[in-house]
C-alpha cells in the first residue's frame, strides 16, 4: 500500500472476506476482519440494486467495503445500515493508507446509494468515490483523529457526506470534490 498526497493506491489486494456477486433485491447482513477486503459487491452484468445491507465489525481491512463493477454493470440504490470501521493500534503505522468505502465503476458511475450511520474509526479515508454520483452519508460518525478528510471524489457529481458526529469539519478532495456536499 502506498499513499502518495491524495491517491491511494494498492499494489495487490486478493484476500476478500465476503464476496457477494451479482446480487440484487436482497436483505444482506455481513462483517469482515482482517483481510485485503472486507466486504465487496462485485457485479459483473446488469445492475446490483435495492440491496439492503446491515453492516457489523468491519475490522483491520484495507479496503472496508469494497462496490465494484466491471464492464457495463452497475450497482445502485442500495441502502446500507451501519458498520464499525476500525483498526487495531497494533497497525497504527498503516492506518491512514486504509478506505473504510470505496465506490468504483469502470463504466457506469455507482449511483444513490445511502450509508446511514457508519463510524469511521480508522484513521484513514473515509469514502472513496471513484465514479459516482448522488451518494450520501447520513449521521457518521467520524473518529479518525486530526483527519478530518470525509471523502475523496474523483468523478461524479451531488454525493453529499454528512456527519451526526465528528471533531473537525469534514473536507471533501479530489477531482470533483467542488460538484459535492459535506454539511455537519
Amino acid at each position: 500500500i502506498s499513499n502518495a498526497g491524495d491517491n491511494w493506491v494498492f499494489d495487490n489486494i486478493t484476500m476478500v472476506g465476503v464476496l457477494l456477486k451479482n446480487i440484487s433485491r436482497s436483505t444482506i447482513r455481513a462483517s469482515a476482519s482482517n483481510c485485503g477486503v472486507g466486504v465487496r459487491l462485485l457485479q459483473t452484468t446488469g445492475g446490483c440494486v435495492f440491496n439492503v445491507v446491515t453492516l457489523f465489525g468491519l475490522y483491520n481491512n484495507v479496503i472496508g467495503l469494497d462496490l465494484l463493477t466491471n464492464d457495463d454493470a452497475w450497482v445502485n440504490d442500495n441502502l446500507f445500515f451501519n458498520g464499525n470501521f476500525q483498526i487495531d493500534s497494533n497497525y497504527s503505522s498503516v492506518a491512514n493508507k486504509t478506505i473504510c468505502i470505496r465506490l468504483s465503476g469502470v463504466k457506469s458511475e455507482l449511483n444513490n446509494n445511502i450509508f446511514i450511520k457508519p463510524s469511521f474509526e480508522t484513521g484513514g479515508l473515509p469514502i472513496y468515490v471513484v465514479n459516482g454520483s448522488f451518494n450520501q452519508t447520513i449521521g457518521a460518525r467520524m473518529e479518525n483523529g486530526g483527519f478530518h478528510t470525509i471523502a475523496k471524489v474523483d468523478a461524479g457529481r451531488f454525493n453529499r457526506f454528512d456527519c451526526g458526529y465528528s471533531y473537525l469539519e469534514p473536507a471533501i478532495i479530489g477531482a470533483a470534490a467542488g460538484r459535492s456536499t459535506a454539511p455537519i
